[in-house]
């Protein structure tokens, strides 16, 4: 087998991982390789120009280089509780989102768009004071969930103070008078 082609077991770039996955082909990878040669561009940049491969396939191929497990938020449910260790300030800043938390082993889980992003990691390990578990996301997938958990979470708290008012202005005395 001439050099050129790498056998599945040799994961040492992206592009390797992707066709190792049979998600590009050997003419696809080399057209890729000699684009960013030429161009001066890393690989990743032209492979997400030339549309060949999805989103999430890409994020994918960087969780499995990373050796970082990959998560799809759309079948993930959210723990409020994981979701209150972060702010939602937070979460959009370094595009991540927790999901899990468990109590035993103080650990949260969170997924983010850039897994090898070490500043949010000790960022978020210094705030929470918790053990951090990393899942790789796709970008729009960890930026939808926000939004959707996030607001929620808002709609919810004010439902539950809007509730709470509501109670209070009936145990004080706000009958109808009879005449």
């Amino acid at each position: 087998m001439p050099d050129s082609f790498k056998s599945s077991s040799d994961k040492n770039s992206l592009l390797d991982v992707l066709l190792s996955k049979h998600l590009l082909t050997e003419v696809q990878y080399r057209e890729i390789k000699v684009n960013s040669a030429t161009r001066g561009l890393s690989e990743e940049i032209v492979l997400a120009s030339l549309n060949l491969v999805s989103e999430k396939d890409i994020a994918e191929g960087k969780a499995a280089l990373m050796g970082v497990p990959f998560i799809t938020l759309e079948s993930t449910s959210f723990s409020p509780q994981a979701l209150g260790f972060i702010p939602a300030s937070v979460a959009e800043r370094f595009s991540l989102i927790p999901f899990s938390y468990d109590d035993k082993t103080r650990t949260l889980s969170v997924a983010m768009s850039n897994a090898i992003d070490l500043d949010a990691v000790s960022f978020i390990r210094q705030k929470t004071g918790l053990n951090i578990k990393i899942f790789a996301a796709e970008k729009q997938g960890v930026e939808k969930a926000i939004n959707v958990e996030y607001r929620q979470g808002l709609v919810g708290d004010v439902g539950e103070a809007l509730k709470e008012k509501e109670e209070s202005n009936n145990v004080h005395g706000h009958y109808p008078q009879s005449g």
